[in-house]
């Protein structure tokens, strides 16, 4: 028989891997939806809570929905079902599974979003635009590239893209930054002439 945890040591779990403080002010993340006393043996991982992922929830029987984008960011003042994240909600809570979300502060963790795409990208030097938050990373590539489009189609192959960005300038390609979502605003302003990958 699987051992079995609650939902509020599930969430204590993540809130230690990847904490809630690192998140952006605007941002809502942790447990979003569920009782912290029930148990948990099967989570189900997912980018965002769609019609898709609620479904395949449900039909496995999962006890916790654990998603990168929060489902709920502005207050609900009501939930009957009207919209499609009332639905959602309602349909999750009728199973008792759980949504946990960990979003801003997954981006800017050590071992995050950002980290991740690095790794994946082989970058060398690797350290982070803003010490303060963990905002983003830059770094440099182990081969630098002629120009932001050959760059484009090594991130396109490792990360298993189909398209690529179009209209990238020719500039050649040596080192590289990377923030994960607010992350594009905030580079912008610090480098506004120069191309960063995000």
């Amino acid at each position: 028989m699987r051992g079995t945890i609650t939902v509020a040591e599930a969430a204590a779990l993540l809130e230690s891997m990847v904490p809630q403080r690192l998140a952006a002010a605007w941002d809502n993340v942790g447990l979003l939806l569920g009782r912290k006393q029930h148990k948990v043996e099967k989570i189900l991982l997912a980018l965002d809570l769609t019609e898709d992922t609620c479904r395949q929830a449900c039909e496995e029987k999962a006890d916790l929905l654990v998603t990168h984008h929060p489902v709920i960011f502005q207050p609900l003042k009501q939930m009957t079902g009207d919209t499609w994240r009332q639905e959602l909600l309602l349909r999750l809570a009728e199973q008792q599974i759980a949504v946990y979300s960990m979003h801003t502060n997954l981006d800017c963790a050590a071992h995050g979003v950002n980290m991740a795409l690095a790794k994946k990208l082989k970058i060398r030097d690797v350290f982070e635009l803003d010490e303060e938050c963990g905002l983003g990373r830059i770094g440099y590539l182990e081969e630098p590239q002629p120009d932001v489009r050959s760059f484009a189609l090594i991130v396109k192959k490792h990360c298993g893209l189909l398209t690529w960005p179009m209209g990238m300038p020719a500039a050649r390609c040596g080192g590289w930054r990377c923030a994960a979502g607010q992350g594009p605003t905030w580079c912008l302003k610090l480098w506004p002439k120069e191309p960063t990958l995000w």
